[in-house]
């Protein structure tokens, strides 16, 4: 809850809902408008005398039930919307009617709070997927700036070298100005908040105004919420029409076709057009670009001039979007182009997003947040040119989340993965294995089905081998699975139970995967020949370690030891050639054998 050390005259908040055209109507009753009020809250859990309580219609709870309740716990004044049946009344306290409980929770928590947010320059992100990654960015350009950033979003609240977990991606509005005034008291001079269609539709940033409001793009995700994509993108539109300041810049991806929406919604104020594609009519665009496994280039041409910028951290066709949308919105601030190059170019990896899992075994095993169909094409778009030999993807849907992109998410996947791992995201209250059941009609030929998550990234690192890349998609940066209350889980130690028939246990993809780095099989050459009685032992291969023995030579590759076996129809002698030839470290043949062809021998 969000308080004031001061009194709040009634007067004040009436005006307040006034201004925001919020405002029908107030019975005073015995009291007037100079009533003193003490604090704000939609909980009535929370209520104490003095307090405004204002109901809010939630997707669980109504709070112009619990009005009775808190009049009889001494609240100063109750806010309702108007129509609702309101039962308890008396006439000594005042009752304030609204056209919408939720924007009128977010205006009157941000007056209470003293509008914190004015004390600081405020950038709103709004987008289906990049949101994270640019707010990254825009943290290093910032600092690289000269500034104090602040950043709310998914990963975590992060301001003057603090950093607090993230609830919300854009919390509710008392955590929100809770956050704002914490920042603005540490000296924060700018803020980054990612801004979800969510938290918009519930009215979480009410009374918040932004002085640069961007957008990525729009893609399939939500629709549990929003019903359709229209709805969808008519929410994300609302930053730019309703919260973004009158005097402030739109900056928007005109590649995405939720451009459209966006543009729109921003007529009549400032707006610089960005495109990653080139396109002649925007303000800040991409006129070359390369990504590698070593990161991306790009050269950006803006209003000021060209900026050839770096992030070695980040690869992919669609982070060159990002990137574009972060030097657009650094553009719209009037930070130098010295600034945004040193910023991209020294900024560290993003928690989650192309993260890769450090290894002594040579394998490249990325961890990534993917988990909407567009979001898993642009990642296993961007991994394939990288990958020498099988690109392997793990991935599954959460539970009480938009069903109808399961399939969708299922046939991304099995058009660009070589091997395919269905497994378990955050069920939440669904069984995982009917989520699976949604998703294999799309994926004909799965390498690897299991609901036990952990068992599924073993059995795909398990495959895995040298020049291989394993996504592990979905949770990214996460470090819990929420499962049903009644799950059977070992990990009974570390859990947190939840109000909505869930708990919350210890899962960490990155933590998982590097234990099934650790526990794959490998030997040295030297241990394997001791171990069969080796007759000649002699090689000169640069690799001495052993990952997996194969008797196939089809299958091959950087790490293997194969075993020339003689059978009844094919004699696998002759495919040591190929199997050397496609990165087999060694080969075992019988004595005698063309012992010119591997380094051991058995006798």
């Amino acid at each position: 809850m969000v308080g004031r050390s001061y009194l709040m005259k009634l007067s004040a908040l009436l005006n307040r809902l006034s201004r925001a055209d919020l405002f029908v109507g107030v019975r005073h009753g015995e009291r007037d408008s100079e009533l003193d009020l003490e604090r704000v809250t939609g909980d009535s859990r929370m209520v104490r005398a003095g307090d405004v309580f204002v109901a809010v219609r939630g997707l669980r709870a109504d709070g112009h039930d619990y009005v009775e309740q808190v009049i009889a716990a001494g609240v100063g004044a109750v806010v309702v919307e108007a129509g609702a049946s309101i039962d308890g009344l008396t006439e000594d306290v005042p009752l304030i009617t609204v056209k919408n409980g939720a924007a009128a929770l977010g205006e009157a928590v941000a007056l209470f709070a003293g509008d914190p947010a004015k004390r600081m320059t405020l950038v709103g992100l709004t987008g289906t997927n990049g949101k994270t990654t640019t707010s990254y960015l825009l943290e290093a350009i910032f600092k690289a700036a000269g500034h104090s950033p602040g950043i709310i979003g998914t990963v975590s609240y992060r301001y003057a070298g603090t950093d607090h977990e993230a609830p919300y991606t854009t919390p509710i509005p008392q955590v929100l100005h809770q956050t704002f005034t914490t920042m603005a008291d540490a000296g924060v001079d700018i803020v980054v908040a990612e801004v979800s269609s969510a938290a918009l539709s519930m009215e979480r940033v009410a009374g918040t105004c932004f002085q640069v409001a961007a957008f990525s793009n729009l893609s399939q995700d939500h629709l549990d919420i929003h019903g359709d994509m229209s709805t969808y993108g008519a929410a994300k539109a609302r930053l730019f029409s309703e919260h973004l300041a009158i005097d402030g810049i739109a900056v928007i991806n005109i590649d995405d076709p939720g451009s459209t929406q966006m543009l729109a919604a921003a007529a009549g104020k400032t707006i610089l057009r960005v495109s990653a594609l080139g396109k002649k009519h925007a303000d800040v665009r991409v006129v070359a670009k390369t990504s590698t496994i070593d990161g991306i280039t790009a050269t950006i041409a803006t209003p000021r001039g060209n900026i050839e910028v770096v992030s070695r951290e980040l690869i992919g066709d669609y982070n060159i979007a990002n990137v574009a949308l972060a030097v657009g919105i650094s553009v719209a601030l009037d930070i130098d182009n010295v600034a945004i190059r040193s910023g991209l170019a020294t900024m560290p990896g993003v928690p989650g997003r192309v993260e890769r899992v450090t290894n002594d075994r040579g394998l490249d095993v990325i961890v990534d947040y993917a988990h909407t169909p567009d979001a898993l094409a642009n990642v296993l778009d961007s991994l394939r040119p990288l990958c020498q030999r099988r690109l392997i993807c793990v991935f599954g849907c959460g539970g009480d989340r938009d069903p109808a992109k399961r399939e969708p998410m299922g046939r991304v996947v099995a058009e660009r993965a070589d091997l395919v791992v269905v497994t378990s995201d955050n069920p939440r209250t669904e069984s995982p294995q009917a989520i699976i059941d949604e998703i294999l009609p799309a994926v004909p030929a799965p390498f690897f089905v299991d609901v036990d998550r952990s068992t599924a990234i073993t059995a795909a690192i398990a495959e895995a081998t040298r020049g291989d890349i394993v996504l592990i998609a979905g949770k990214g940066h996460e470090d819990y699975q929420i499962v049903a209350a009644n799950t059977d889980n070992n990990n009974t130690d570390n859990k947190e139970t939840r109000g909505d028939g869930t708990v919350k246990v210890h899962f960490d993809d990155r933590e998982h995967a590097a234990l099934a780095i650790a526990a794959r099989w490998q030997y040295s050459l030297a241990d394997i020949a001791s171990a069969i009685g080796a007759a000649n032992t002699e090689h000169s291969a640069s690799v001495d370690l052993v990952d997996r023995i194969i008797i196939d030579g089809r299958i091959a590759a950087p790490g293997d030891l194969y075993v020339a076996i003689v059978g009844d129809r094919v004699d696998g002698h002759d495919y040591v050639d190929q199997a050397v030839r496609q990165g087999a470290v060694a080969a075992v043949v019988e004595s005698g054998r063309a012992a010119e062809l591997g380094p051991i021998h058995v006798p």
